[in-house]
Order: C-alpha cells, then sequence, then structure tokens
C-alpha cells in the first residue's frame, strides 16, 4: 500500500460507528440441540471488530465459536465450547492495518467440542484527510476450526475493509487496487453438528460522509466466505462485499468497479450502493462497473457528455437522472421504483424494464426518450411545463410503444417531436390516459408515428398544429384506424398521412 503526504491513517480516532455491514460468521451448533453455536462478531467501521461469542455446550456435544468481526484491527474468534476436555480457541483477528485473521483452532481433544472462531481481518486504511492512493486491501478473515466427535464448525471471520473513508467533504482517489478481504469459511463439523457459517467480504471502499471518489485503478469487495458442512447441515455461505458505498456520493469512473461473490460462488454483491442523499455518477473512457448498482434512498445523477452503455442492473428506491449532453443507454433488467428524469441530451432504453417501475419526467427542454428495441414501454410520462421533448425510435424498430398514462405541460414555443434524422423506426402512441395542461405543438421529423389507442389521437388532437415530415426524412403518420381532428397539419413532401392498411394516403404539403 502507497499512500501520500495527505494521507493520515488513524485506527482509534473516531468512536462512532455504523451498523455493521459485514461481520464475522457464527458458529455451528453441536448435535445436541441445545449446544449453540458462538454469535458473529460485529464489523466497526473506525474502532476494532466485536469478538465472536464462544460456543456453549450441552448433554456432551459443544458448539463452534463465533468468527470475529473486522475493524480497525480484527476482532478475535471465539472460543469453540469446552465438553470438559478443554476448548478449542478462536483465532486472534488481524492487529495491524491489512492484516489478516488467524484461524480457529480445530477441536482435537476427547469429547464433541465445538471449533474455534476465526479471527476478522483488519480494514487496509481509515483515511480522514482527502487522499491519493495506489491501493490498499483489507485483511483476509480466518477459517473456522472443524469441530471434534459431534460438535459444531467455529464461523469464518469477516474480512477488513479496503478503504474507510471517514468525514464529511474528503475526496478519494484510487490509482492502483484497492480491495476488502476476503471472509473466512465455516468450519466443518465431520460427524453430527451442523457447519459454521462463512463470514462476510470485506467492502471495497465505505464513505462515512458526503464525499467524492475519483477511481482510475481497481476497486473490489472481498468474496463471501463458504459455510463450512457438517453432518447435520451445513453452515451458510456469506454474502460478498460491495465495490463501493456511501450516501451523498459523487464517483467519476475510469477504472473497475466489482462486486464481491458470496460464498457459493455464484451471488454477486452490488459494485455500488447509495444508500441516500444526492449522487453523481460520471463513467469515463475505461469504466468497467461488475455487479448491480443500488439506490437504497436519494438520486443518482448520469452526468454524460459523452455516450456511454450502463449494463448493470439498478435497484432500490431511488431516483435516476441524465443530466448530460451525450446519450446514457440503460440496457439492464431495472427494478428500481424511484422514477427517471430527462434533464438533457438522450436516454436510450433496450427493454421494457429498463427504466424500473417509476414514472419518467422530461425536466430538460430538448431532451429526448429513445427506444431500442420493439415492445412495450408501459411507465407514466410526464413532459413538464415549457419543455420540448422527444420520442424516438431506432432506425429498423418497427414498434417502440408507449402505453403508460401521459402527461403534456406545454407552453409557449413547446413542440412534442417523434423520430428525427436517426431515429427513423415506428413510435407507437398509445398511452392509457392523457392530461394535456397547456398548449404545445406536434412534429413528426423522421421515422413513422403510428396512434395506437383512442387516448393516442385525443394527444394529437389537443395540440395546436401538427407537421408531418419537416426536413428531407421520410416521416410517416399512420392513423392506424383512430379518429381524430389535426388543427393545422402542416408537411412537407417527405410527409406521408396513412390509415392503417387503408388504400388513401395522402402525400403533399398538407398547409
Amino acid at each position: 500500500m502507497v499512500l501520500l503526504a495527505t494521507t493520515c491513517l488513524t485506527p482509534l480516532l473516531v468512536v462512532t460507528a455504523r451498523p455493521a455491514l459485514a461481520d464475522g460468521g457464527a458458529g455451528g451448533r453441536g448435535l445436541a440441540g441445545l449446544s449453540t453455536g458462538g454469535a458473529a462478531g460485529s464489523t466497526n467501521d473506525t474502532t476494532a471488530g466485536g469478538t465472536g461469542g464462544a460456543g456453549t455446550p450441552f448433554s456432551g456435544d459443544g458448539g463452534g465459536g463465533g468468527g470475529g468481526g473486522a475493524g480497525s484491527i480484527g476482532g478475535g474468534g471465539g472460543n469453540g465450547a469446552d465438553v470438559g476436555s478443554g476448548a478449542a480457541a478462536g483465532g486472534a483477528g488481524g492487529a495491524s492495518a491489512g492484516a489478516n485473521g488467524v484461524d480457529g483452532q480445530t477441536y482435537t481433544l476427547s469429547g464433541s467440542g465445538g471449533g474455534g472462531g476465526g479471527g476478522g481481518g483488519a480494514h487496509g486504511a481509515v483515511l480522514t484527510t482527502t487522499t491519493t492512493s495506489s491501493g490498499a486491501t483489507g485483511g483476509k478473515g480466518g477459517a473456522g476450526g472443524s469441530g471434534g466427535g459431534n460438535g459444531g464448525g467455529g464461523g469464518g471471520g469477516a474480512g477488513g475493509y479496503g478503504v474507510v473513508v471517514n468525514g464529511a467533504g474528503l475526496s478519494f482517489t484510487n490509482t492502483g487496487t484497492t480491495a476488502g478481504g476476503a471472509g473466512g469459511a465455516g468450519g466443518s463439523a465431520p460427524h453430527s453438528g451442523v457447519g459454521g457459517d462463512g463470514g462476510a467480504g470485506g467492502i471495497g471502499v465505505l464513505f462515512n460522509g458526503v464525499g467524492s471518489l475519483v477511481n482510475a485503478g481497481a476497486i473490489s469487495g472481498g468474496s463471501g466466505g463458504a459455510g463450512g458442512s457438517g453432518g447435520s447441515g451445513n453452515g451458510s455461505n456469506a454474502a460478498g462485499g460491495v465495490g463501493v458505498i456511501g450516501s451523498g456520493l459523487a464517483i467519476t469512473n475510469s477504472g473497475t468497479i466489482t462486486g464481491g461473490l458470496g460464498g457459493d460462488g455464484v451471488t454477486r454483491a452490488n459494485a455500488i450502493t447509495f444508500t441516500g442523499g444526492v449522487n453523481t455518477l460520471t463513467l469515463k473512457a475505461g469504466s468497467n462497473i461488475i455487479g448491480n448498482i443500488a439506490i437504497q434512498s436519494g438520486s443518482v445523477t448520469f452526468n454524460q457528455a459523452t455516450n456511454q452503455t450502463v449494463a448493470n442492473t439498478i435497484t432500490g428506491a431511488g431516483l435516476v437522472i441524465q443530466n448530460g449532453s451525450g446519450t446514457l443507454a440503460l440496457t439492464g433488467g431495472n427494478s428500481y421504483s424511484g422514477g427517471t428524469q430527462i434533464n438533457a441530451g438522450t436516454l436510450q432504453v433496450s427493454n421494457a424494464s429498463a427504466l424500473g417501475t417509476g414514472g419518467v419526467t422530461f425536466a430538460g427542454n430538448n431532451t429526448t426518450l429513445e427506444g431500442n428495441f420493439t415492445g412495450t414501454l408501459s411507465n407514466a410520462l410526464t413532459i413538464n411545463a415549457g419543455v420540448s421533448a422527444t420520442f424516438g425510435a431506432t432506425a429498423g424498430n418497427t414498434g417502440f410503444a408507449l402505453t403508460g398514462a401521459t402527461s403534456l405541460g406545454g407552453g409557449s414555443g413547446v413542440t412534442v417531436h417523434f423520430g428525427s434524422a436517426s431515429d427513423t423506426g415506428t413510435v407507437v402512441l398509445a398511452p392509457s390516459s392523457v392530461v394535456v395542461s397547456g398548449t404545445a405543438a406536434g412534429a413528426i421529423d423522421g421515422g413513422t408515428l403510428k396512434v395506437g389507442t383512442g387516448a393516442g389521437a385525443s394527444l394529437i388532437g389537443n395540440m395546436t398544429g401538427f407537421a408531418v415530415g419537416t426536413g428531407a426524412t421520410a416521416a410517416t403518420l399512420d392513423l392506424n384506424g383512430n379518429n381524430t381532428t389535426v388543427v393545422n397539419l402542416s408537411g412537407n413532401s417527405a410527409g406521408v398521412i396513412t390509415n392503417a392498411a387503408l388504400p388513401a394516403t395522402l402525400t403533399s404539403n398538407n398547409t
């Protein structure tokens, strides 16, 4: 680990702690049901990790010790239950920045004692000033020891965090490799006990206050420990560590941010978790994000001056905002519920769930929603007062259908555009309902606008003027069997008006 002169490592300076995010694993119980495993040690951000609980004996069988939590120094693992011959000791926690926890002892004495819990890893660095770093790695959690006879396995220790940024208004620049430590595996119970739980993987970078991250290197959460095998049941696999987590963050990424794999080797933790507040995420050339992006609350603004694609799944209750002049393409199957806001540029969608379950608001003038798939987008659509907006479908798209309730604010000089010189596919206007609050004109600048419902026809009929063809690009209005009255219909020789498959077609300057 190399830290520049602005770095201050203060393992015990701050005494406040956040709720545990990556604890050690609980010990497994012995065969006798009341011989419980020790509790997991808690993970702390800036203080020592919690010590794992000791296993308890019952009727000659003993539970395993709990794994230690991670912290500025790792917490020790709990001892396995003593059934009369002595106890398997828990492993010591990592004693210095980035140090690994020690494995818990395997029970080797007579009887059915539990295995010792693994020690927790220590965080790689706790920063209290703005810092540029070539990397820091959290210590690994120690593995839980195996139980003897019918004893339970010890829990794995938690992996330490790579970097904790502790304080409001701080910036962390990562130029190398920053990683959370791996959680320790749970100890086995080879006869009739229960295996210990794995320890959780450490977070890559945790912010304890609003701040900014510039990543030009690699940031990753640690892998979760696997649960130990047992004759009466296996321990639980632990979760991997989140790559980056915090509230009120400004993240600029030209490197890689990765969520750690869980103990099952399949389930991946979030690459980024925004826990609340107003956040920004700017993706530069070379950006690679592996894992989901979670917006638990608050908002995330994508500031994209260049075209970028986000294939990650976006989850949570927060709001997504497109604010850059470029095109932001969302291609994941997203489930976020806080809505979508287009302040600038183009937002492109590639599937029906790309915009989650909330409504879509056009908040900035001359903004575009572009469909890059043939299918239905059912999100409610709101065009704010004073905002001109464009609905487009990419070339070759035979039906980008807009079926959500639609609200048009209108206002002086407002025009709702359909298609463009590059978006020459078919937009199907099929809203479930329409509310028009102010005057607005309409124009088909390229491709086809197909009226899909009576509400869609009503929207066109409420416009103060409608142009079919505004340039050299072919433009078609297909009424598709829907009746409407169009006021101040205009266009040019590139414009065509049809009524579904009926032969009547008007091709002229319709003024």
